[in-house]
């Protein structure tokens, strides 16, 4: 349970560190896929219920397909493994209460 913490609060300052966005771009994405691909993550996150609601640009959707599938990859992608944290998460609580 500590290592999960330690990993949740190291998971927090590198991403507060670093935008999806400008981790995309460095990736070499274009502007528009990346801002999506950011807002898109948002959402996933939200869905996966951490602390982040539905984010999206309507103008920028209506005019950019890289947007939109950056929208997309980012909330299937963060959706997942804000999923995924949760379990392995509740996994460990549910491990050190049996090692008890």
């Amino acid at each position: 349970m500590k290592n999960m913490l330690l990993l949740c609060s190291l998971l927090f300052v590198t991403t507060a560190c670093m935008s999806e966005k400008d981790r995309m771009l460095k990736q070499g994405h274009t502007a528009n896929y990346s801002q999506g691909y950011e807002d898109g993550c948002a959402t996933g996150q939200g869905e996966a219920g951490m602390f982040s609601s539905f984010k999206k640009n309507p103008k920028l959707s209506k005019a950019s397909k890289e947007y939109r599938t950056g929208w997309k990859d980012g909330r299937g992608y963060c959706k997942n493994q804000a999923i995924s944290m949760q379990r392995s998460m509740t996994d460990d609580a549910i491990r050190a209460r049996e090692y008890r």
